[in-house]
């Protein structure tokens, strides 16, 4: 292994989220470990809905500079504009010779690796068959084409069989969105007058817990007309607040077992199995049938099958969008995001900081889209400790070449 340089590359999308969160999270913990720092590179969306919000969030990737860094890690499914993380792995690939590595999701270009579906969804649908003795199951999901989906359709099949059971194919749903696809599969069972199957599989629980909601307000009882089962939980009671059965899955874990992958790629070996079999830990919730059997007393906040809603329709984020859109001037614009960061909850520091250039943008001058200026503002610097803050274009530093350093 050649002389390193103790950095490394992490690209998520959206890194605040429960499962981005806790993957950056083990990662880290492993590098520190390790005497690596890590950098992580992140949109504020893992989605975007338009080319200039495109251009603009992806632009923090090109923030890294190559020479500095001895690998790199992308967490691609959570990178969910195409355009954007191809362009990232195809800019990689051309610039930087050192090992990278993607994660949950396919690559034609780096080694990829995964963690193991098949497992968790065959325990789950066994313990329907075999605890509450449940014959018809559907199967709901959102990518048709997405490996994590087509692991646990085979599981979903090889249950049924191991059991003695037939699968019809219209019990085998994919949906479009989601968040949406539990209305609408609770629509569809009621307005055509569709037989109910004993137990519903969706494999995300958030789809899961919108599924309940759904047939509760249709009058279906969850779980004495219907169970229903998810199959990835990721955080403490994010997605619902009535518990879904479910499978625990230890991302935390799983961003370690990526760093100690890029620490054998670096080392030149490429013999490790690459898809990740934690132990199987199903979460026996109430939608089941189960009464929370062995669910954490602090993961239970009450009876109803309310989820947690979307980021979008936050009344912070909605009021934040329209006290932002109403200014003027840039400092009038820093000042309103310096004064919304105080609701962002619990975090020790938050720091904002422009291209020169922006300081100018009064005087009718453009700032391009690609890349940064070596001289850069610090323009908002937050404490928890309220020690040291402040907002303005005074605070002006230098980078030395086009990048982190």
């Amino acid at each position: 292994m050649e002389k390193t340089l103790n950095r490394l590359a992490l690209f998520v999308g959206q890194a605040d989220e429960a499962y981005q969160r806790h993957f950056i999270s083990g990662f880290n913990e492993k590098a520190i470990a390790g005497g690596f720092d890590v950098c992580v590179f992140s949109m504020y969306r893992k989605y975007q809905d338009t080319p200039e919000n495109e251009m603009g969030e992806s632009n923090i990737f090109s923030l890294m500079n190559t020479d500095r860094f001895d690998g790199a890690v992308i967490l691609k499914d959570s990178i969910l504009t195409e355009s954007v993380v191809s362009d990232l792995e195809d800019r990689l690939n051309r610039n930087f010779n050192k090992p990278v590595v993607i994660a949950e999701k396919e690559s034609g270009l780096s080694k990829s690796i995964y963690i193991d579906s098949y497992s968790a969804a065959f325990e789950i649908i066994s313990h329907l068959t075999d605890v509450h003795g449940c014959r018809d199951i559907a199967f709901i999901s959102e990518k048709k084409e997405n490996r994590h989906t087509k692991e646990r359709l085979r599981a979903y099949y090889d249950a049924m069989e191991k059991a003695g059971l037939a699968v019809s194919a219209e019990r085998i749903i994919y949906v479009d969105h989601r968040l949406q696809s539990g209305e609408e599969y609770a629509e569809q069972l009621v307005s055509q007058g569709e037989t109910l199957p004993d137990a519903v599989v969706c494999t995300d629980d958030r789809m899961a817990a919108r599924l309940c909601k759904a047939l509760t307000d249709r009058d279906i009882r969850v779980p004495e007309d219907i169970a229903v089962v998810g199959c990835e939980y990721y955080s403490d009671g994010q997605a619902d607040k009535r518990m879904i059965t479910s499978v625990l899955v230890p991302t935390e874990d799983f961003g370690g077992y990526a760093f100690d992958f890029l620490m054998k790629r670096l080392n030149g070996d490429i013999s490790e199995e690459y898809a990740f079999k934690p132990e199987t830990k199903l979460l026996l919730g109430k939608s089941c049938g189960c009464c929370n059997e062995n669910i954490p007393k602090k993961y239970i906040a009450n009876m109803t099958w309310e989820t947690v809603e979307d980021e979008e329709s936050s009344p912070v984020v909605n009021t934040m969008d329209a006290a932002l859109i109403s200014q003027t001037t840039l400092e009038e614009y820093l000042n309103s995001v310096y004064s919304y960061i105080y609701q962002l909850g619990d975090i020790e520091e938050f720091h904002l900081c422009l291209d020169s250039r922006w300081e100018n943008m009064s005087n009718n001058v453009r700032v391009p889209n690609e890349g940064y200026n070596s001289s850069m503002i610090h323009v908002v610097r937050y404490y928890s400790n309220h020690q040291n803050n402040m907002t303005g274009l005074e605070n002006k530093f230098f980078c030395s070449g086009n990048g982190v350093q």
